[in-house]
């Protein structure tokens, strides 16, 4: 029995799409890949992540209303993202 037949059919499948994917990378994106991956081996030794390395804070359930206060932080804007930027900017 091969490693690859015992792993779950989902993940040979995305395995699988990578692989087609990366026949179109240029040299450079390839190399790119190759850090990728590197740097995700050492952040977690394999198949041994926990719930809680994808929750670095707490989470807490608000109701939806409680952004309502957030809403006077800023002044008002016109649509505008670098003149508004830059008006912030004069404003301090």
């Amino acid at each position: 029995m091969t490693v690859s037949s015992t792993r779950p059919a989902a993940t040979r499948t995305i395995q699988r799409e990578i692989v087609g994917q990366m026949k179109d990378l240029p040299l450079d994106g390839l190399v790119a890949l190759r850090d990728f991956v590197v740097s995700l081996r050492q952040r977690a030794p394999r198949n041994q992540v926990s719930p809680q390395a994808f929750l670095r804070q707490p989470t807490v359930e608000m109701p939806a209303d409680s952004l309502l206060r957030l809403l006077d932080l800023l002044p008002p804007v016109g649509g505008d993202a670098l003149a508004d930027t830059e008006a912030l900017y004069d404003q301090v």
